[in-house]
């Protein structure tokens, strides 16, 4: 878990939730039409409601924090937390050294758009987004388990030598 930055997480409670009504108690929240939901930013991360109960959560690191999120929110007291499940995880991490992406960009397969977005994108890697800058740094979304992290690294670390700045 060192390298997460961020985690999805979608749920469910029990009931429905009247949308409208939890707005009215929570100024700083937001009502959206379409798709109908309210939309909830908090310094612990940010909560999704739906009216048929479901949530998301994003910006939580771990499980129990998403909980805890979705649970401070719930409009009325319950005494149990809500199932929820893991989407995605966000990681970064460096690989120690900078990269001559240009280059590089000639000799994997990737996206590299500079002009676009900094960094470029492994295709191997589909549908995770392993996306590496010049500084080598590297951002990797969509994982499902961040021990997979490790294996990215060590290859990226591999790959990314014959282009080191």
């Amino acid at each position: 878990m060192e390298f997460v930055c961020n985690a999805n997480f979608k749920g469910e409670f029990e009931k429905n939730i009247d949308l409208r009504q939890l707005h009215k108690n929570l100024p700083d929240s937001k009502l959206c039409i379409k798709p109908f939901q309210l939309v909830v930013k908090d310094l612990r991360g940010t909560l999704i409601l739906f009216s048929n109960g479901k949530f998301r959560t994003m910006g939580c690191i771990d499980e129990l924090e998403a909980s805890f999120l979705a649970f401070s929110y719930l409009p009325s007291p319950s005494t149990s937390f809500p199932s929820i499940t893991l989407q995605s995880y966000t990681l970064k991490c460096e690989i120690g050294f900078r990269v001559n992406l240009e280059k590089m960009s000639l000799c994997v397969p990737c996206v590299y758009e500079p002009e676009f977005f900094p960094a470029l994108r492994l295709k191997e890697y589909k549908p995770v987004s392993v996306n590496i800058f010049t500084t080598g740094k590297v951002m990797v979304c969509g994982l499902r388990d961040p021990e997979e992290m490790y294996i990215i690294l060590l290859h990226l670390r591999w790959l990314c030598g014959p282009f080191q700045l």
